[in-house]
């Protein structure tokens, strides 16, 4: 039997660092300060259950995990969306950053990004069973985390990426736009 993909040591530096607490890998997951989280194939798995009050949001993650997993090839034609949704972002400018795609899907702008600058590290976030897609697209970089964590719960100990995206995802969070916009400008300087 094959072992499970485990951080490495700079995956676990970069853990501590956006948490605010030291990362410790266990046999069956990360110790975060107090709290000990599950890692399957190398993604840390934050999403607890949903409540009750969140079919609407079950059936998005569960439809767009089906989706990327379904589609979870690079296109050509995504280069040229990069280039739309990035027109006025300083990508090279990005390196030496650090970089949050929040709601990654399949990780393609992600990894775009990646092949055009080189950011401190890259924390990738998904709710959906599609954060599998993106860490096994973006498996050559230990300079990029996968987290599976809900937008609306999710917090990083204090921690403020020097950029973070999130594309076509606001509007399917429940909470409404404004309220999500609110909380990941919360995430950057």
């Amino acid at each position: 039997m094959t072992e499970p993909p485990r951080l490495t040591p700079r995956q676990l530096d970069i853990v501590g660092e956006i948490f605010g607490a030291a990362a410790i890998q266990t046999d069956t997951g990360i110790r975060i300060g107090d709290k000990t989280w599950p890692v399957v194939d190398g993604v840390i798995i934050l999403d607890g259950a949903l409540g009750t009050d969140e079919a609407a949001k079950a059936e998005v993650i569960r439809s767009f995990g089906s989706e990327w997993e379904s589609f979870s090839q690079m296109a050509p034609e995504h280069q040229q969306e990069f280039d739309s949704y990035f027109d006025h972002v300083d990508v090279p400018a990005l390196a030496g950053k650090t970089v949050a795609d929040l709601g990654c899907g399949m990780g393609r702008w992600s990894r775009i990004l990646l092949e055009r600058t080189r950011p401190r590290f890259l924390v990738c976030v998904d709710l959906s069973d599609a954060i599998f897609v993106a860490r096994h697209n973006l498996a050559a970089h230990d300079d990029v985390i996968f987290i599976k964590a809900d937008l609306e719960k999710l917090t990083f100990g204090g921690f403020r990426f020097d950029f973070a995206f999130s594309l076509g995802v606001l509007h399917h969070i429940p909470g409404g736009i404004d309220r999500a916009l609110a909380r990941i400008a919360g995430y950057c300087d």
